[in-house]
């Protein structure tokens, strides 16, 4: 997490994004990846850290594609859980009327 404000690490998190999204990828790795997105989006939040609105924006997308009905209930648990530790750090990405409706 303590590079994303920095973009310190530029391929982190399109990894990240990729694994998630990817049908290609097992689910352990869908599961490893939705959990160290969650523990970023609280990391970030806590420390009062900022990201891109683009970074925002991916992680939680993919968060929530994570609970999508289509997914094994194991992912889906986890990307719960991730989009409980998002909660923070999504406050200001839900102050835009068109990220709630969305």
């Amino acid at each position: 997490a303590v590079e994303l404000p920095y973009e310190q690490w530029p391929s982190f998190l399109p990894t990240l994004l990729e694994n998630v999204r990817d049908p290609q990828y097992p689910e352990l790795v869908k599961i490893s990846s939705l959990e160290c997105l969650g523990y970023c989006c609280e990391r970030i939040s806590l420390q009062g850290w900022q990201v891109s609105e683009q970074a925002t924006d991916s992680m939680l997308n993919a968060i929530v594609d994570g609970i999508s009905p289509n997914r094994p209930d194991p992912v889906r648990k986890v990307a719960a859980v991730a989009l409980r530790n998002s909660l923070g750090f999504a406050e200001k990405n839900m102050e835009k009327p068109e990220e709630c409706t969305a």
